[in-house]
């Protein structure tokens, strides 16, 4: 069990590196995010403040929520990635993909390699609730 819990640890703190990574960048270089968005077509100028506003606060909630409850963390970066795959998968089947705005090195992904990346992340949420299911399996096994 020990092993198990070390692995879930490893998977919340890569996925809190990221997410805090990504929001640090994006908080930085927020009229160069804003412009990224925009130039997407998917975000009106009417919205677009409120649209960058939410992503950051759901990159720093996340984070937050892998802190104090990380079951529930790990279920945000689930879907957030889910999400952002979509969004990436959006772009480049539109042909409006050139960077992802993720910030930092993450903006020099390629399509292909940012798809791998995003995918990667899914499985490693998706590991980490599986390996919490066991593990409160095997706890409530025990304790009967």
């Amino acid at each position: 069990m020990k092993i198990l819990a070390n692995l879930q640890l490893a998977i919340r703190l890569s996925l809190m590196l990221i997410f805090s990574y990504s929001g640090f960048f994006k908080v930085q270089n927020f009229t160069e995010f804003k412009t990224g968005l925009l130039k997407t077509g998917i975000f009106s100028q009417a919205w677009l403040h409120t649209s960058a506003l939410t992503i950051v606060g759901a990159e720093v909630l996340i984070c937050i929520l892998l802190l104090k409850w990380p079951k529930t963390g790990v279920w945000g970066c689930f879907m957030a990635s889910i999400g952002f795959t979509a969004y990436i998968s959006y772009l480049y089947q539109n042909n409006v993909y050139s960077e992802c705005g993720c910030g930092g090195i993450l903006n020099t992904l390629s399509y292909p390699n940012h798809m791998v990346f995003n995918i990667s992340m899914i499985v490693a949420s998706a590991l980490y609730l599986l390996v919490n299911k066991k593990v409160a399996l095997s706890n409530t096994a025990v304790v009967s």
